[in-house]
């Protein structure tokens, strides 16, 4: 098994590279603490054949049932190849680390120990999955091919005329800062980037796989810390809000217009919705 890669994550500050319907100014980022001590590399025995047959599975699943259900960019937006964006994920979440400090583990029939987030109906690999899935449909702008492969991230592509129209559906990605259809800004050592772990750097979130590895592990933490999606969306209450995010987190949603966790809510929503019409069901071989 390749080294896993070891990461603590100290912050998130996403960008979003806007969907064809989220058309809108694009927000200023909100810096988020979210600590955790480094993340071991998982180093464990696991049965390849089992891996395989079980990756391909949800992949498919991820794919088939799930995505290609969502309704898809607009035709003047190029989208990126769907199975792959859809095995990155399953692999992503299949090899997701260990963190002993932060969350339980469960040793599965395959050989791996499985990092239980302990927020109901989250805990398992298909649903981290679908969430992953559905974070990166919403902050990529449906997987517009152009946010997925880093083109907005390149200042030339993003100031030539002919893309103006693309990038008005959907977006610039912060101005290039945010990479990948999950929109991280990485960590590149000057105080006013998000102090990810330098795990997460720029050549981490240049490939799909290894940022999807970093999102899922924001993901966990926001999760983790106020059982909502606002740590990965930098959302923050209120000021003067007493109650504590996880204490609001158990409240009816609050999805309006002008909701300070209207973001985090619309993706949660979204995912949770795709794994009840789409319930995940294993492999019978």
């Amino acid at each position: 098994m390749k080294k896993l890669i070891a990461l603590s994550i100290f912050a998130c500050a996403c960008g979003t590279a806007r969907a064809a319907d989220e058309i809108r100014p694009e927000p200023k980022p909100v810096m988020t603490r979210l600590e955790a001590p480094p993340i071991p590399p998982l180093e464990l025995p696991v049965d390849p054949d089992a891996e395989d047959l079980y990756l391909g599975h949800l992949a498919g699943y991820l794919l088939e049932d799930v995505m290609m259900n969502w309704t898809p960019a607009p035709k003047q937006v190029p989208a990126a190849f769907l199975p792959e964006v859809a095995w990155d994920i399953a692999r992503a979440v299949v090899h997701e680390p260990e963190d002993p400090g932060h969350c339980a583990t469960v040793k599965a029939t395959d050989g791996r120990r499985r990092c239980l987030w302990g927020v109901p109906g989250w805990n398992s690999d298909h649903a981290k999955a679908v969430l992953l899935a559905a974070v990166g449909y919403w902050e990529g702008a449906r997987y517009a091919k152009s946010v997925d492969d880093g083109s907005c991230n390149d200042p030339a592509w993003r100031a030539d005329p002919a893309n103006a129209t693309l990038i008005h559906l959907t977006g610039n990605c912060d101005g290039g800062r945010a990479h990948s259809i999950f929109q991280i800004w990485p960590r590149v050592g000057s105080a006013h980037d998000s102090p990810i772990n330098a795990s997460c750097d720029k050549d981490a979130v240049a490939v799909r796989y290894t940022a999807a590895r970093c999102a899922l592990q924001i993901l966990r933490m926001s999760m983790m810390q106020s059982s909502d999606l606002t740590g990965y969306t930098g959302e923050t209450p209120p000021p003067g809000t007493s109650a504590s995010w996880k204490e609001q987190a158990i409240r009816p949603l609050d999805t309006g217009e002008g909701s300070w966790r209207q973001k985090s809510t619309v993706r949660l929503e979204f995912a949770r919705k795709a794994l009840k019409k789409h319930p995940f069901l294993p492999s019978s071989e």
